[in-house]
């Protein structure tokens, strides 16, 4: 007679552990941020952002500089110790705006909606010692948190999607305390309502910025 073949089953978190990671900077894809490049003056000299904390929060660029990517990483709960940050996706942002329009994308599609910034420095020692955390609406939002000092992340998608909650619920445990800082506008202001009662409203607040005008459809 044959062996039948055992079957083992075992959680998705697992089985992403085990899977090979992706690297958010493909040779022939991305790089990592380059001294006066398109994107590096951008985010240093317009966005006045720190060139340590940007590599700190996995930004690189597109080979040909025009675009800086953002990379997603995170360790879910079941990847061993000594493993490398999984990586989900990479938001790339084209530096030129047509018509003052972003021009952005996902690169490879698919990948859980984590949190941005969740592998960098800073934030993985708050969230060691279960302390604050900022939760912003942009990616370059949560890294100009970060260099006021504050540790923070940044949703996927927009103020609109609240997904990221479920996927990263046991994550988002072990904070005492979380601020909420979205866009002042019709969106951002509906949202964030839902988003402290779902979090929990003992330990989470609603930072108010200066309110943005509304633009005429």
């Amino acid at each position: 007679m044959d062996d039948p073949a055992r079957r083992i089953y075992q959680p998705g978190e697992v089985k992403a552990a085990a899977e090979p990671v992706r690297s958010p900077f493909a040779p022939e894809k991305y790089r990592a941020l380059t001294e006066g490049s398109a994107a590096y003056l951008y985010l240093t000299e317009v966005r006045k952002l720190s060139a340590v904390l940007l590599a700190d929060y996995s930004v690189g660029e597109t080979v040909d500089g025009l675009a800086y990517s953002l990379a997603y990483k995170w360790r879910p709960a079941n990847l061993p110790a000594n493993r490398k940050p999984l990586f989900e996706f990479c938001k790339v942002v084209k530096v030129e705006r047509p018509d003052g329009k972003k021009v952005e994308w996902r690169d490879p599609k698919g990948g859980k909606n984590i949190l941005f910034g969740m592998c960098s420095q800073q934030v993985e020692a708050v969230a060691a010692s279960g302390g604050e955390l900022v939760i912003s609406e942009g990616e370059l939002d949560a890294i100009t948190w970060a260099q006021y000092g504050y540790a923070a992340v940044s949703v996927p998608g927009g103020a609109k999607y609240t997904g990221w909650i479920d996927v990263c619920w046991e994550w988002l445990q072990r904070f005492k305390k979380i601020h909420v800082s979205f866009d002042e506008d019709t969106t951002g202001r509906m949202k964030v309502v839902e988003i402290v009662t779902r979090l929990g409203m003992a330990r989470t607040d609603i930072i108010r910025l200066p309110q943005k005008p509304e633009v005429a459809a």
